[in-house]
């Protein structure tokens, strides 16, 4: 029977009161009454006991009116606890049990220690309604084995703020943390932190676990919230959970509830005993210990119970522990807010169609014959000449029903993935199941029960009792004591029998994912190192309350659609001069366009709409109107003459009918805590016929741009055949140049906030202008972003549409070009300045500055002021004045397009200086308040670095740094568990895939010195069922040639 304890609002202890049969309640002041059954009975008459059962009412109703008169109801947050001690979780027959007892219990969070692996484990159970999170097991240092491990699952109805990063090397392996928001009723919510412990026995034994419990209690004391701990902490409190003593692991824990002020569950269960609720116990042995434990903070504790469950986990001498907590909630005003109720606003979107496999290619032209025949029936109406709107829509429309109706029909969709438990069973399972219940039949029909049996239980009965007779004489001296003997037989058989098929069942999953991989799909999925994908979230910080988290859908969506109305909302640029359109460098590219002016609009043939539907990502989310690239470009010419009929009406007259400018509004989480929105990165899905008109524009003017020179060389991004790994060789040759000519130079390294998305149209519009591109470039854009309407996805389905207007498409087919051209104004501008500058860099050769000319290459020279990928970029000057000088210039030119730059990310760089550079230096920018000039100046103090500085993640001509990554890489690289031995082909393919792959990146980008190469060889190991198999990778590259390395 589970024990329990009740603790009432003010932390009262319980009292226990003489025993009687009826049920009580608590009195004023707070004390819980246990109601418990009576010990024993007095003869009393008929009279007396009703007179005794008035009065008790009568008391306990003055009890209830008088409690609810002085303490109004608060409310309640409850979740439940499972914490399991799985020594080891690699077998199938473990996974599959520990699932089945998960799938039986469903709490709210579970914890299982000790998974012995330093792969991802908690990815392997079978379970699909649960969040994981894992710290991998500690290499041992003497075998090739991991210890310690733990898994924490969070059920997804629980939103999940953020895992907890933990400091302290004691804490690796042992402790997971996140911090999690618990529902209330009436749409409120309260914080709460959980964590996953495994604690060792003596941390003093363990040079890794030492200052274990100093660290955790650290951990504990930095909660600002309610905060629950459960796991497995090895160590027990009183004399009556414990079989044998452990005095140090006692004192630690005891210490550390003291500090914690911690409510360990079991101690507040005063009739728990390690006989009965024992956690752990040894083989064959009676008694047990109760080390498994859940503590909870004691101010937050309301009420509880805890218990042990009996389920049997083979390979483990723990069994689970079961708890319910209910935290006590403080009362605020905010639990009386109502929320009206949440109507969706659009249908959920049907799945995407399925794109067919390789066995399935004739669909491709049996989609494309059925649209032909559908707009051979309706021919008259869709070969209309497209000259207003109104034939545009209805000829969209009537394409739509077709290509939906025909997708479906050919190709189908892809079905939603629901997780369905599948039992373990066989046809030799059945049959035993059978036997075994026909054996208790059996045992009933032998003791002489009247009751009804089968048919099988008789004649099972009949045939045993043959056999019984027969061997008359044996060890069994009675028919009933051979029966259950038999039904033990049957059980043994049962469990071998299920065994075998868990471990069938896992070999067959484990081949059919190695089969996947050796036929081409990535085998990264093998490792679980993918990116984790994280739900929309069902909470969210309120924007009228600070502190408050709400939790109800009509509010989370309304918090949604102002936040997303709020970040695209444009506001008036400053009325400000802008020198950088008629800078001199600028004037002379324009001279240069007019010589071969740039032609649009320019109507798009099918040869060249074909060839642009083979560019770019084959299989694009659809927008609203379902529409696949795929199916698209799968279209007979027939068919698809009447979709390019429709893409040069935009294009010829800068036009969207309809409703297709209409967006998808989603968004993924890039880092930090999951309940703020600023942490969550805004996407926007168009529809196809939205997108070809810009990606026909992209396709014609980015050669162009190229051809003519637009672009500076210095800007990597959107320059054909540029690659980011020739600006690093550029900025490693900056480098060294500074150092044989022994000059100085200051860098500041700035990053941009948020992307191409806060960029004002306005910038590219006036680039187009300052370039002489024809000015219906700039018709089409425009036409393309106002009066957008963008539907925000939400976890609770797709909400009411924003408008939004001058929104660069984040991904857009015209986004990168245009943020690129829109600072290449800035990029001249300040080459112009530089030019009468004496602080400028201007880099050449010892001849030149000597004017000693040896060859006519020592006449050239190179004055570099900035170098750009995207929203990274890097000034540069020869003093710190100069620099200050350029980046106020720059910040003027990039706030004219509401383009700010992110300081807090920002760092300076001070490179072959004669004097030890300063900590931090002054840099200027604008000032972006209201009311105020935003010209005037606002100085940031930025952290600065000597001799060294990094783009791209890498660090510029650092071949060490680069070598101890690489070496990193490949040492922590472990392979994946199978249940059957690992061939050797997927080894191979692991390691090309998951190790060379990304070696081979990183050395392009910087390479590693010959030396480095050849020092010491790169070894990782995997461990398999049977087999240990080494692979030994030797990453080589020689720094003397600029592009060669070998993995």
């Amino acid at each position: 029977m589970p024990t329990s304890c009740f603790l009432n609002s003010s932390s009262a202890p319980v009292v226990p009161l003489l025993a009687f049969d009826h049920a009580t309640a608590a009195n004023s002041q707070g004390i819980v009454i246990v109601s418990v059954a009576p010990s024993c009975s007095f003869p009393r008459s008929s009279s007396t006991i009703f007179l005794t059962k008035l009065i008790l009412y009568l008391l306990l109703f003055s009890f209830l009116v008088t409690h609810t008169h002085a303490q109004p109801t608060l409310p309640s947050s409850q979740f439940s606890v499972c914490a399991l001690n799985a020594n080891g979780l690699v077998s199938p027959i473990k996974l599959a049990h520990v699932g089945a007892l998960l799938t039986k219990l469903i709490p709210h969070f579970f914890a299982l220690s000790e998974t012995k692996r330093r792969s991802s484990m908690g990815s392997r159970l079978p379970l699909s309604n649960y969040e994981i999170f894992e710290e991998l097991g500690v290499q041992c240092s003497s075998l090739p084995l991991a210890k310690w491990g733990i898994v924490l699952g969070i059920r997804k109805d629980i939103q999940v703020v953020a895992c907890v990063p933990l400091s302290g090397i004691s804490l690796c392996g042992r402790v997971v943390a996140v911090d999690v928001i618990i529902p209330l009723p009436a749409g409120a919510s309260v914080p709460h932190r959980v964590f996953a412990v495994y604690a060792p026995c003596d941390p003093n034994l363990d040079p890794l676990s030492h200052g274990f419990w100093e660290h955790l209690t650290d951990a504990v004391r930095q909660t600002s919230s309610s905060w629950s701990l459960f796991g497995n902490l090895n160590a027990t409190v009183s004399a009556a959970e414990r079989a044998s003593d452990n005095v140090q692991a006692r004192r630690l824990l005891t210490k550390f509830l003291m500090e914690t002020n911690g409510a360990d569950l079991w101690c507040l269960t005063p009739d728990c005993n390690h006989h009965i609720d024992w956690t752990c116990r040894g083989w064959c042995s009676h008694n047990g210990n109760i080390i498994d434990r859940v503590i909870v903070s004691q101010e937050a504790l309301d009420n509880f119970e805890i218990h042990t469950d009996p389920t049997w986990v083979p390979g483990t001498d723990h069994r689970a522990i079961v708890a319910n907590v209910v935290l006590r909630t403080p009362l605020l005003g905010v639990w009386a807010i109502h929320h009206p109720p949440y109507c969706l606003h659009l249908p959920t979107p049907p799945p995407h169609f399925r794109f067919p496999g390789k066995l399935d290619k004739h669909k491709f032209s049996q989609f494309a014959e059925m649209v032909d025949r559908t707009i051979e029936a309706d021919k008259g109406n869709l070969e209309a000449d497209v000259t207003t709107d109104a034939s545009f829509v209805d000829r969209y429309e009537r394409l739509t029903k077709i290509m939906d109706l025909a997708a479906s029909s050919i190709f189908g969709r892809n079905k939603r993935f629901t997780h369905q438990d599948k039992k373990v069973t066989s046809p030799l399972i059945q049959r035993l199941v059978a036997r075994t219940r026909h054996l208790g039949g059996a045992i009933s029909i032998a003791h002489g029960h009247a009751l009804l049996f089968s048919y099988g239980s008789l004649q099972l009965h009949n045939k045993l009792r043959l056999e019984f007779d027969l061997k008359r004489g044996g060890p069994v001296d009675s028919f009933t004591d051979f029966l259950i003997e038999a039904r033990h037989a049957c059980h043994r058989d049962l469990y071998v029998a299920r065994k075998a098929e868990i471990i069938a069942r896992a070999q067959r999953y484990d081949r059919g994912q190695i089969i996947k991989v050796l036929q081409g799909t990535s085998s990264k999925k093998l490792l679980g190192s993918a990116s984790k994908f994280v739900p929309l979230p069902t909470a969210l910080h309120s924007t009228q309350s600070t502190g408050v988290i709400e939790t109800e859908p009509s509010a989370v969506v309304d918090i949604t659609r102002k936040y997303f109305t709020d970040l695209y909302k444009r506001s008036p640029l400053p009325d400000k001069p802008k020198p950088w359109l008629t800078t001199p460098s600028v004037a002379a590219v324009r001279q240069h366009v007019e010589q071969d002016p740039f032609m649009w609009p320019v109507l798009a043939t099918l040869p060249d709409f074909r060839a642009m539907l083979r560019k770019g990502n084959p299989r694009p989310s659809p927008g609203p109107d379902g529409w696949e690239k795929w199916c698209v470009k799968n279209l007979s010419d027939c068919a698809l003459s009447l979709v390019l009929d429709l893409h040069n009406y935009i294009i010829i007259n800068s036009r969207f009918p309809g409703d297709l400018k209409d967006m998808h509004l989603t968004y993924f989480h890039k880092r930090g805590v999951c309940t703020e929105l600023s942490n969550w990165r805004g996407l926007l899905i168009s529809n196809f016929l939205a997108n070809s008109p810009m990606t026909w524009l992209n396709f014609q003017l980015s050669p162009y741009a190229a051809h003519m020179g637009i672009i500076p060389e210095t800007q990597v991004a959107t320059q054909p055949g540029v690659q980011t790994r020739d600006l690093i060789s550029f900025l490693s040759s900056l480098k060294t140049w500074s150092r044989r000519s022994k000059t100085a130079l200051y860098l500041l390294k700035r990053d941009q906030m948020k992307g191409s998305d806060y960029l004002f149209p306005s910038g590219f519009y006036n680039a187009c202008k300052a370039y002489g591109l024809p000015s219906s470039i700039h018709a089409l854009d425009q036409a393309a972003q106002s009066t957008t309407r963008c539907f925000p996805h939400t976890a609770f389905g797709i909400a009411e549409p924003i408008v939004v207007n001058g929104v660069t498409k984040q991904g857009g087919p015209m986004s990168p070009f245009k943020s690129t051209i829109t600072t290449s104004l800035g990029h001249r501008y300040l080459n112009d300045i530089a030019q009468g500058d004496p602080d400028a860099v201007v880099v050449s050769s010892g001849s030149n500055r000597t004017g000693d000319l040896h060859q006519p290459i020592d006449s050239h020279s190179l004055t570099v002021t900035m170098t750009e990928a995207t929203d990274d970029s890097y000034l540069v000057a020869k003093t710190h004045e100069a620099l200050r000088h350029f980046t106020l210039e720059m910040e003027r030119f990039q706030f004219s397009y509401r383009w700010l730059t992110s300081w807090a990310k920002t760092s300076a760089h001070v490179i072959n200086s004669p004097d030890p550079p300063p900590k931090t230096l002054l840099f200027p920018s604008v000032t972006n308040k209201t009311g105020i000039d935003p010209w005037t100046v606002t100085e940031y103090r930025v952290p600065v670095l000597a001799d060294e500085f990094s783009f791209l993640h890498t660090q510029v001509d650092n071949p060490k740094t680069r070598y101890t990554e690489l070496r990193d890489i490949i040492n922590s690289f472990v392979f994946p568990n199978f249940s059957i031995c690992t061939p050797f082909t997927l080894i191979w393919k692991l390691v090309s895939q998951c190790i060379i792959s990304r070696c081979r990146a990183l050395l392009s980008l910087q390479q590693i010195l010959h030396a480095d190469a050849c020092q010491v060889p790169l070894t990782t190991g995997a461990q398999s069922t049977g087999q240990t198999p080494y692979v030994m990778i030797t990453v080589y590259t020689d720094a003397r040639h600029q592009e060669g390395h070998e993995a």
